[in-house]
């Protein structure tokens, strides 16, 4: 039986996320500088970000059909500064999973 093709290449040269860190095979890899990024640059802020995808699973008694979420959710503080609101800053991730149950229509 034919495989399909691996979508994210076989070798290190690769710069799909899977791949991301100090062993993607990057001359900058693992260098002082975070890994060939310029050392003036500040990383992008943290976002959320959940995927959703909906399933059906047959058992005994008939179909389940139910909607998965999954992703990184991050907490925000407000900030203030002399009482005037300027912005939200990150303060945690969190990883989150959730299921629900689809009805039929």
């Amino acid at each position: 039986m034919p495989t399909a093709p691996n979508p994210h290449g076989s070798g290190s040269d690769d710069n799909s996320p899977h791949n991301a860190g100090p062993h993607n095979g990057s001359p900058n890899a693992g260098s002082q500088n975070g890994g060939g990024r310029n050392a003036n640059s500040t990383p992008p802020a943290p976002a959320d970000h959940l995927v959703t995808t909906r399933h059906t699973l047959a058992t005994p008694v008939g179909e389940f059909a139910y909607t998965a979420t999954t992703g990184r959710v991050v907490l925000r503080e407000e900030v203030h500064t002399d009482g005037a609101f300027d912005g939200h800053q990150a303060r945690a991730e969190l990883f989150v999973t959730a299921a629900f149950q689809r009805r039929a229509p």
